[in-house]
């Protein structure tokens, strides 16, 4: 076989073979197959999304039209999950959903919100994250308490510098914020994964506590 006809074959055989693994797989079928499912087999649908589609554009798509209906509170997480992962290249459409006419097809229709605004709630939230560099992870990976333990113990580091300079603690953690920016340059993070800043309270003159906040795990 000559070259020519080995790359001919070897060119059907790709086009064959993503034929084959797209069929059945478009976005219409993925979205049928989370609404219409139930329990695990809804989470497995949309945990499984991105092993369908490849391409952003494909993602992307299928991710905003999700974003009209309620698809219960443990797909929604995995959605935000999915949707913020893809960081700031995504803003753009989650904008432009926003600010867009709500629909709802008919066969979707016990799924749909309300209306526009009920919808845009949970798109707000998403873009807040996407800007502060959160992704919203539906369960809180291993590595990410390590990430958080690191972050506490540099807030605390900034709480007792504060009080040695102020004289007493900070009422809140954005206070404390401005003043690390102000006196250091740093840019302190004050929000776990979720995107829900840590639970500070100041208790008096000489004492504090410090969670992880909504949605983390206990230290």
């Amino acid at each position: 076989m000559n070259d020519k006809k080995l790359i001919l074959v070897i060119l059907l055989a790709i086009v064959s073979w993503t034929t084959f693994s797209y069929s059945g797989n478009n976005p219409t079928q993925i979205i049928d197959k989370i609404l219409f499912a139930q329990g695990q087999d809804e989470l497995d649908a949309i945990e499984e999304i991105d092993k369908h589609l490849l391409r952003d554009e494909e993602l992307i798509s299928l991710y905003m039209e999700l974003l009209d209906y309620y698809i219960g509170e443990g797909p929604g997480e995995i959605l935000s999950e999915k949707i913020t992962g893809m960081g700031e290249r995504i803003l753009p459409f989650l904008i432009e959903k926003k600010n867009s006419t709500f629909k709802c097809l008919d066969k979707y229709r016990p799924f749909c919100y309300k209306n526009a605004e009920e919808r845009n709630v949970k798109i707000r939230s998403i873009i807040a994250a996407i800007k502060k560099g959160i992704i919203l992870y539906a369960v809180f990976p291993e590595k990410l308490k390590t990430e958080v333990d690191q972050s506490m113990k540099i807030v605390r580091i900034f709480l007792e510098d504060f009080r040695r300079n102020k004289k007493t603690f900070p009422r809140d953690l954005n206070v404390l914020k401005e003043y690390v920016w102000q006196q250091y340059g740093y840019k302190l993070k004050i929000f776990n994964p979720w995107g829900e800043p840590f639970k500070y309270i100041s208790k008096s003159g000489d004492k504090y506590t410090l969670e992880p906040g909504k949605g983390a795990p206990a230290e």
